[in-house]
């Protein structure tokens, strides 16, 4: 009897010891693979989140925050791994306030780990801000009306400049630009800067098309029925010349870039 009541009593024993384990190696939520993120992304109000959960399955997340959090910010309970798209919003104007300016792809570790991995858009440049104020008014085809205003603008060439640059309402004109911007080089053109003709005319350059043979990309507010376009130039840079098309725009252009 004795033997047989030693014999329950190690039988309890082992039970108890193998609970012991199994409680011990059971799996918290991070070790099912895959992590947590902590967004950092000055400036953006709105961040979406694309990607795989820990078991696979697409999944996407948004949360919206204050321009002026520069925090990183945890998102508790999603677990994510493999290829992440962040896309990050921003308050552009009135019209747009959300609107999409940047996107990162980190690749978030498979394994588990506890520690939240950071993910960091980075803070937009002036250039990205003037390249985004500026395609707002292409997008919306905003119509030539110097008596007109949009966004508080003045709707002519040099008033979408004003506003692409954050100038004082209603804008200035061709040639008030000069007192916001350094003078600069044709060569060293880059998205956000401005070709113009004092006396007549301004657009914003966007890109090269074609350096070598003087080709870019601008945006500029043409006539009463073309509105705000976006334009393929060739710039003579020996003669400060610009030409769409067959049609030479009068007068010589300088390169400037906002103080």
């Amino acid at each position: 009897m004795r033997t047989k009541t030693k014999l329950q009593k190690s039988v309890l024993m082992l039970l108890l010891a193998l609970m012991l384990v199994s409680t011990s190696f059971s799996p918290v939520n991070a070790a099912s693979a895959g992590r947590q993120v902590k967004i950092t992304a000055c400036e953006a109000v709105k961040i979406i989140l694309s990607g795989f959960n820990s078991n696979g399955i697409a999944t996407k997340y948004t949360f919206t925050k204050k321009a002026s959090d520069c925090s990183a910010i945890k998102i508790p309970s999603k677990y994510w791994k493999g290829n992440l798209t962040v896309t990050a919003y921003y308050y552009v104007s009135s019209e747009y306030p959300t609107y999409k300016g940047q996107v990162v792809t980190p690749i978030i570790p498979s394994e588990a780990s506890s520690e939240y991995y950071p993910v960091i858009v980075t803070a937009p440049k002036t250039t990205d801000w003037i390249y985004w104020r500026a395609r707002t008014w292409v997008l919306d085809n905003v119509a030539y009306n110097q008596s007109s205003r949009h966004d508080g603008y003045r709707q002519d060439c040099s008033g979408f400049v004003s506003f692409a640059w954050q100038l004082a309402k209603p804008g200035t004109s061709p040639a008030g630009l000069l007192a916001y911007a350094n003078k600069i080089s044709f060569s060293k053109l880059q998205k956000g800067d401005v070709l113009v003709n004092p006396s007549a005319h301004a657009m914003i350059f966007i890109k090269w098309v074609d350096k070598s043979a003087g080709t870019f990309i601008a945006y500029q507010e043409e006539y009463v029925d073309t509105g705000t376009r976006e334009r393929t130039m060739i710039l003579n840079a020996s003669k400060g010349t610009v030409t769409q098309g067959t049609y030479t725009y009068p007068g010589t252009y300088i390169a400037i870039r906002k103080k």
